[in-house]
């Protein structure tokens, strides 16, 4: 509908980036200096890792700088740009609705009380009367909800450490050699299905804690609803990809003075090619996923 047909100015910017970005698929200098380096860089494990030459990330450097180039920025500008467009434009094609269907002044309270009315004559007034112990319940019921989730983020965090660990000194020699990649993968089918259980745990809790609060109106306990759920979900989709995102990498110490989990296990590294694509590798498999999961249950569910 409307939203898809917005979009396809989006798509055309994307794609001249992208192509961009294959333009000067060899000729970037930063390219160039990871392709030609011969820097000896430190193991990425403790036990079975040697150290391992710059220049070996040059493949995954060349693909990263396919989605991570100078085009970008002005991508994410154009985005920005183009979201306040398209606010503005679904407001003019909500108001030419509104003029043609003569509801300027609609309220949604009050078509809630006449349908009331309608149904049952006899309906009396129902006294509301606000609870600050029922509040002062349900924000901490969010909090504490809040801190499950992030705690679920921190122990994928976990999950990937341990598994690359695992990985590196197993047996075999194509996972040990790519024990980051992997446990990285590992994580994002993880987060995956991380994401799908707790939306239905979140949309339980969610409609739990409306029902706490007893609001005035069924439209006051609709916008209740939605402010949780977009707030658990926010943090349920977004926690381990801010995670990649912006704290990956930073906070795992320096070679002989490493940040350790229970001081065991080395905490995890960006990929040797940088952070970006550790996020890309994650956001690829959980679209993936997503969309053909999505797809297979939507054909075969009746």
């Amino acid at each position: 509908g409307w939203y898809t047909f917005t979009l396809i100015p989006a798509a055309i910017v994307g794609i001249v980036v992208f192509l961009y970005g294959l333009a000067f698929f060899d000729s970037n200098p930063l390219i160039k200096e990871v392709c030609e380096a011969d820097i000896i860089m430190c193991p990425l494990c403790d036990k079975k890792c040697g150290v391992w030459n710059l220049s070996e990330t040059c493949t995954y450097a060349k693909v990263t700088h396919l989605f991570d180039n100078e085009g970008t920025v002005f991508f994410a500008m154009f985005m920005a740009v183009w979201a306040t467009v398209f606010l503005e434009l679904w407001k003019r094609h909500r108001a030419s609705y509104v003029c043609a269907w003569k509801v300027f002044n609609w309220c949604e309270n009050e078509e809630e009380l006449i349908l009331e009315l309608v149904n049952n004559p006899n309906c009396k007034p129902t006294p509301y009367s606000h609870s600050y112990l029922r509040s002062t319940l349900v924000l901490v019921l969010v909090t504490l909800m809040l801190v499950l989730i992030i705690g679920l983020a921190i122990g994928l965090v976990v999950f990937r450490v341990v598994a690359t660990v695992v990985l590196s000194e197993g047996q075999w020699e194509l996972l040990s050699e790519h024990a980051s990649t992997v446990a990285v993968m590992l994580g994002a089918v993880m987060h995956y299905l991380t994401m799908t259980i707790m939306t239905k745990v979140n949309r339980r809790v969610a409609l739990y804690l409306c029902s706490l609060e007893k609001t005035r109106s069924f439209a006051a306990t609709e916008k209740s609803f939605t402010v949780k759920m977009f707030t658990f979900q926010f943090f349920t989709l977004f926690s381990s990809l801010i995670y990649v995102a912006f704290f990956l990498g930073r906070i795992n110490g320096r070679p002989g003075g490493y940040v350790r989990i229970t001081g065991k296990w080395r905490l995890e590294e960006c990929h040797p090619s940088g952070c970006i694509t550790d996020l890309f590798i994650q956001m690829a498999i959980i679209m993936v996923l997503k969309q053909t999961l999505n797809n297979v249950f939507e054909f075969s569910a009746p």
